[in-house]
């Protein structure tokens, strides 16, 4: 087990027995030797002829960054209390005349909750007996491996809900399927429909966005402008690109020129990892998308960029219970591997006398 992915996942609640096991499958399809995508090319005829080698693109991840974080132990339902600025100190003049006395209050500490709701999220998969025994990592080591790719899975299906959330269910407005209803039982928007998040808060709630267009370093300012006094500290504020976002903010030239930036350049492989102070995190799930920032249920509508920059302890999250993970032994059949969790988040936002919004989106990004 990947010691990396155990202390990352550790910090979030999520603990995974690096001895235990599972995956992902489709209805009624068991991993097997006999298809290459559900586990076929793992069992080649000669097995110490080959290795396996992983397909999975590695994306940076923004949970470990987060400080909203309350643990693995929290109620289906709980208020988060929010303490909100008390004010300006007032001016005094010395005490001359009189008895003294404790006089009136002065100030009040303002004050609001958010309500985080936890839902359950889960995988199985099933393993044929002949696949367990007769792959090229041996029994013992493709469990390890499975167990791996359940846990950055938990990671990915977080950080998924966090920035797609959408509780929306009719037949437009979802900002993840702006044009159909959510279909049930699509796994992408059954992690989605469970709480409202960042692109729904920014795009609907908040309706805090910049229109982008041709992507400039002023582009970045005005996101900056928009979420107000949280930006003053931008070590507490990170920045989420799409990819292709991404990949277009690496040709500006106050990234790509080293007498702009002042250091290496993208293109001698000095990547872009922070922004005027904040951090920078290429999120696998944030999409392109339609000029309104929402994603049409057509993919050839889906053209253009998005980025998101929010003050990080807007997101306030944790856990019920830690992912837990179970064998079902089938004998000659094979095994299924079950792990669940249960996860809830929300987003704090002009609340407890605060009038910034938490987050923006920055959408309509030429490609």
């Amino acid at each position: 087990m990947n010691a990396d992915v155990l202390k990352t996942l550790s910090t979030l609640g999520v603990e995974l027995d690096a001895n235990t096991v599972k995956v992902e499958k489709n209805a009624n399809e068991v991993m097997n030797t006999g298809t290459d995508s559900v586990g076929g090319a793992a069992v080649p005829d000669e097995v110490l002829a080959k290795e396996i080698f992983d397909t999975i693109p590695e994306y940076s991840t923004f949970l470990k960054s987060l400080p909203g974080y309350h643990g693995s132990n929290m109620d289906k339902t709980q208020n988060v209390p929010i303490i909100g600025e008390v004010g300006l100190f007032k001016s005094d003049s010395e005490q001359t005349t009189g008895a003294l006395a404790v006089a009136q209050g002065n100030a009040t500490a303002t004050l609001g909750e958010v309500v985080i709701s936890q839902k359950k999220y889960y995988m199985a998969i099933d393993i044929s007996d002949e696949l367990s025994r007769f792959n090229v990592l041996g029994a013992e080591g493709f469990k390890s491996k499975i167990i791996e790719r359940i846990g950055k899975s938990a990671a990915r299906t977080i950080e998924a809900a966090i920035i797609n959330g959408d509780t929306e269910t009719g037949a437009t407005g979802n900002v993840n399927v702006d044009d159909d209803t959510p279909t049930s039982g699509d796994d992408a928007f059954d992690t989605y429909l469970q709480s409202d998040g960042l692109r729904k808060t920014a795009i609907v709630t908040d309706t805090n966005t910049v229109n982008v267009g041709t992507l400039e370093i002023a582009d970045f300012t005005g996101m900056m402008g928009k979420v107000g006094d949280f930006a003053a500290a931008p070590e507490d504020c990170i920045w989420l690109f799409n990819r292709s976002t991404y990949t277009k903010a690496l040709g500006l030239s106050d990234f790509a020129n080293a007498a702009t930036r002042g250091e290496k350049t993208t293109v001698s492989g000095k990547a872009v990892t922070n922004i005027f102070g904040s951090d920078l995190f290429v999120a696998r799930d944030c999409a392109k998308t339609e000029a309104d920032g929402k994603i049409s249920d057509t993919a050839a509508n889906n053209t253009l960029g998005q980025l998101l920059y929010l003050w990080k302890p807007a997101i306030q999250y944790g856990f019920a219970q830690e992912l837990k993970l179970k064998l079902f032994d089938f004998g000659k059949d094979g095994y299924q591997l079950q792990g669940w969790f249960y996860m809830g988040f929300a987003i704090i936002s002009k609340k407890a006398g605060q009038t910034d919004p938490s987050v923006v989106a920055g959408i309509n990004v030429t490609i």
